[in-house]
């Protein structure tokens, strides 16, 4: 048995070393290779230096062909050149975490006056005397860069390119400055430049500001020039420029954005644009300022030193809040509709509207002029006016005034001097005067009173309406008591 098991273990050994041989030891035929990547390989972007782009008498260095392009180290300024000319198209620059540091008499510290297809990102870029980095390439981008002490913009951008996630701040001009139409800047900073945070220049159409900061600057935060129509301003703030917040023009949107503390109106707006989910508090002029068309809706204008909410004609304003301001909450001219709206505490009127607005499911309370100042051909439904220091609805010729409530509001409850109105369903109690209407032909009908104190209706002779005192019921328990007899005057107007 010995003898057996000794046999087998001899034989798997030697079948063991034939399995783990050496392979053939030598060498191949022919010359010796590497068998590494070159440096190309390895790197195969072009380091800026003055052997790869040698500069001239106008750039420090310069790109004079398409590729991709990294920093050895910073670049510093020279009097009279731009840091790095970029003379060609489809160029990728990778400031790789270095600095182009102008100096006094520099140029701008990146420029392309041509081309198309530029992308530089990662670095920073300080103290040029012109431009931080200009790029009249369309199609371009700029991103995770520093730019800041630029005597102008600090980046500077044409049609159809994009700035993303870039700090442009402290300089002398705007932060950014977009010079053509189909922009986009994402997630940047811009503070404290000494014009504007971003600025799109004339023709700059349909660009789009989103998730940005721009505050404390010289001048707007984010405005728009002549030409510059269509833009969409998306989750940023605007806040304690000397001028305005936002201001854009026609067909613009606003979303989202939080502007407070600017030294005029907090938004402007163009003719046909839409304003909606802002906080637009503290600043010296109108909170929202609009043109022509426009809408707002979701906004909270507090504390601002004209009126919450001031636009001209065929404007729609819906479930925002005014309070506190200096003027009146809500300011709009002809053909208005404001609905779902509250206005509290303004130093002017709760809601001003002009010729045939709509007036529906307001609250308007302890402002200091009227709760509802209305022209004529106006609908006034289903509102709440309270306390007003001076009266809590007027409104003109040719109206309809139903189903509100006017309470102690210190003058008139509700007053109109016009003609020809319907007013019908309203309670109106504990003012001066409850309805005091002083125009002829006007129906009154429905309408209850109670508490004025001078009278619950003072209606001059040449109106239309039922009116009749009701005297205090008994006391009531189930079906029995109360009032001895029941008015049989579906449309009277009752005083109790």
């Amino acid at each position: 048995m010995n003898l057996c098991r000794l046999t087998v273990v001899v034989a798997c050994a030697a079948s063991a070393v034939s399995v783990c041989s050496a392979g053939v030891l030598a060498p191949p035929a022919g010359p010796v290779t590497p068998t590494m990547k070159d440096l190309v390989e390895v790197e195969p972007r072009n380091a800026v230096n003055a052997t790869n782009t040698p500069g001239n008498a106008a750039a420090t260095f310069v790109i004079s062909q398409p590729g991709s392009y990294y920093l050895v180290a910073n670049v510093a300024g020279e009097v009279g050149k731009v840091g790095i000319e970029i003379a060609a198209s489809n160029v990728s620059l990778d400031l790789n975490g270095f600095a182009l540091e102008g100096v006094a008499g520099s140029g701008d510290g990146i420029s392309q006056p041509g081309g198309a297809n530029t992308t530089i990102r990662n670095g920073t870029v300080s103290n040029w005397d012109a431009r931080g980095i200009y790029l009249l390439s369309g199609n371009s981008i700029v991103e995770q860069v520093v730019v800041t002490g630029c005597s102008n913009a600090g980046i500077y951008v044409s049609d159809a390119s994009i700035v993303r996630d870039c700090d442009s701040s402290g300089n002398i001009g705007n932060g950014i400055t977009l010079d053509g139409r189909d922009c986009l800047v994402s997630g940047c900073t811009l503070l404290g430049n000494g014009n504007n945070g971003v600025v799109g220049n004339f023709g700059a159409a349909n660009c789009r500001i989103e998730n940005t900061a721009a505050n404390s600057n010289g001048s707007r935060g984010i405005l728009s020039l002549l030409g510059s129509v269509g833009w969409r301003v998306v989750g940023c703030t605007a806040n304690e420029n000397v001028d305005k917040g936002i201001e854009i023009l026609e067909n613009g949107h606003v979303i989202d954005c939080q502007v407070n503390g600017n030294g005029t109106n907090g938004i402007q707006v163009g003719s046909g644009s839409f304003v909606s989910g802002c906080v637009v508090n503290e600043n010296v002029g109108n909170g929202i300022d609009g043109q022509f068309n426009t809408q707002v809706m979701d906004c909270q204008l507090v504390l601002n030193g004209g009126s919450g909410v001031q636009i001209l004609d065929r404007s729609v304003v819906s479930r925002c809040a005014a309070y506190s301001n200096g003027g009146d909450g809500f300011a709009l001219g002809r053909f208005a509709n404001v609905r779902g709206c509250g206005a509290w505490d303004n130093g002017g009127n709760g809601i001003t509207v002009l010729f045939a607005s709509l007036v529906t499911h307001c609250q308007s309370a302890q402002n200091l002029g009227n709760g509802i100042d209305a022209f004529a051909s106006v609908a006034i439904l289903d509102c709440d006016v309270i306390d007003n220091k001076l009266n809590g609805i007027v409104f003109d010729v040719d109206s309809l005034v139903k189903n509100n409530n006017c309470d102690g509001n210190d003058l008139v409850n509700m007053l109109t001097s016009g003609v020809d109105s319907r007013i019908e369903a309203n309670n109106v109690t504990d003012g001066q005067r409850g309805i005091q209407v002083t125009g002829t032909g006007n129906l009154l009908a429905r309408n209850t009173a109670s508490g004025n104190v001078v009278a619950n209706f003072d209606v001059v002779a040449g109106n239309y309406g039922i009116y009749i005192p009701l005297a205090p019921g008994g006391a009531v328990f189930g079906s029995a008591g109360g009032a001895p007899t029941a008015p049989n005057e579906p449309w009277a107007n009752l005083s109790y």
